[in-house]
Parts: C-alpha cells; sequence; structure tokens
C-alpha cells in the first residue's frame, strides 16, 4: 500500500508541477502545438493517476491516510484545472489566430487599394 500511495503522490506532483509550469511559461511558448503536448503528458499522467487509484481500491485499507486526506479527489482537481487552463489557453489562441488572420487580410485589402490609387496617380502623370 505504501508503495502505491507513493507513487499517487509523484503522479499527483507531476499534474501539479505541469499545471504550474504552463502558468509560468511564457506566452511567446504557448503555440497550438505547445498545448496539445501538454495535453499528451496530463492525460498520460491522469491514466496512470487513475490506474494506481484502483488498484489502492483493491486493498481496502480504509484507514489509511490517502482515504482520510482525500488524495485522489485533490489529483483530480488538479487535473480539472489544468485541464480547463489548457482549454481555455487554446480557444484564446485560436481566437487570437481567427482575429490574426483577419487582420492580415483587411490589411493586405487595404495595401492593393493603396496600390490601385498609385497606379491612377502614376497613369494621370504619364499622361500630362
Amino acid at each position: 500500500m505504501n508503495e502505491l500511495v507513493t507513487n499517487q503522490q509523484v503522479i499527483g506532483k507531476a499534474i501539479l508541477q505541469l499545471y504550474t509550469n504552463m502558468k509560468k511559461d511564457s506566452t511567446s511558448r504557448k503555440s497550438t502545438e505547445y498545448f496539445k503536448r501538454r495535453t499528451d503528458v496530463l492525460n498520460e499522467r491522469w491514466a496512470n493517476a487513475e490506474q494506481t487509484h484502483a488498484e489502492i481500491i483493491k486493498i481496502k485499507e480504509l484507514s489509511y491516510e490517502y482515504w482520510t486526506s482525500e488524495y485522489y479527489k485533490q489529483i483530480e482537481k488538479s487535473y480539472r484545472d489544468c485541464y480547463k487552463y489548457i482549454q481555455d489557453s487554446t480557444t484564446c489562441i485560436n481566437e487570437f489566430s481567427e482575429d490574426e488572420d483577419t487582420r492580415v487580410k483587411y490589411q493586405m485589402q487595404r495595401i492593393q487599394d493603396l496600390q490601385h490609387i498609385i497606379n491612377r496617380i502614376d497613369d494621370a502623370l504619364a499622361h500630362d
């Protein structure tokens, strides 16, 4: 039981550390690919936590501190918080990308309009 609980503590700390590090990382590093990799790592760690929890349940040692501290619920909360952070951040990146695409298209159209004006001026000057 001690080994399983220790393993679960390591997994819980790893999930929390992933979340903490993501919040500290600079925005320049955060991309869709960045969050995809973090999601994969998070889901792998969560799967390990669930598997370890299932093994602990089989032992049925209910007086153990693991149960009284509700450690699994704490890990689950960390997982959900981290997952929500990733989802919210990914949504922001996607919205920014769409906004950026719109701004680029608008600027390109303005450049083309300006080029047409310049061409008309050049034509007018050439005929004078």
